[in-house]
């Protein structure tokens, strides 16, 4: 029986080191509960509703993230091209993250990003990749 082996043969670097953008929201009035309540952290991914689609440009593209106290990591990733600028971290001053308190949805112009914490809740409001590479 022969054994055969397979590798993957890449002529560019597809790990790259990421760099975060290191994002502070600091909002007026509120301040740290007492008691320090500790919720655990989470992860989790979105993918575009296109990403299938093979001359999308949101093809073979998605966001994950992780939660871990009062800070959120989103990646956007592609598997077909190499994205600038994908990574940020997002720190919310004295609120803590709630487990699956992140929650990805899209429409035809914008990708919407809620946050919720146990004290707020947070909308981000972001272009959609197509939107961004229309004429």
């Amino acid at each position: 029986m022969a054994l055969r082996s397979f590798t993957e043969i890449c002529g560019f670097e597809r790990e790259t080191l990421l760099r975060f953008r290191e994002i502070s929201l600091s909002l007026p009035g509120v301040s740290a509960l007492p008691g320090g309540v500790k919720f655990p952290d989470s992860g989790g991914a979105f993918h575009y509703e296109e990403s299938g689609k093979l001359l999308s440009v949101t093809s073979n593209r998605f966001i994950h993230w992780s939660t871990s106290g009062d800070s959120v990591q989103l990646v956007e990733t592609s598997l077909d091209t190499n994205l600038l600028n994908n990574a940020v971290r997002l720190k919310l001053c004295h609120c803590s993250l709630l487990p699956g308190g992140v929650s990805i949805t899209e429409t035809l112009n914008n990708v919407i990003i809620l946050l919720s914490t146990n004290q707020s809740v947070h909308r981000l409001l972001l272009p959609h990749p197509a939107r961004m590479y229309r004429s």
